[in-house]
């Protein structure tokens, strides 16, 4: 884990998270973590991603489980029963 003053590397997070590199850089690629491009040609074929502790919040926030939605009370059915003695 880096420092508070660096930020991750996209190995690193992917380690913090449990989880491998090409589901990190699949969250990158849609745009759910944002990270930094820090090679020097940034068109170039190989990016190294940079994640910043601000990102992690940001994401971690994003991922927190939301409350479920009140449920709407179910409909009872009519009934269609005819009565045939009275």
């Amino acid at each position: 884990m880096p420092p508070a003053d660096r930020d991750y590397k996209v190995h690193e997070f992917a380690a913090k998270e449990n989880v491998g590199v090409h589901t990190v850089l699949a969250w990158i690629a849609n745009g759910s973590l944002s990270a930094t491009n820090v090679a020097r040609d940034p068109k170039g074929r190989r990016p190294r991603w940079r994640i910043s502790h601000e990102a992690v919040r940001a994401w971690e926030l994003a991922r927190q489980s939301q409350p479920p939605l009140p449920r709407r009370p179910r409909r009872r059915k009519q009934s269609e029963v005819v009565e045939f003695y009275r």
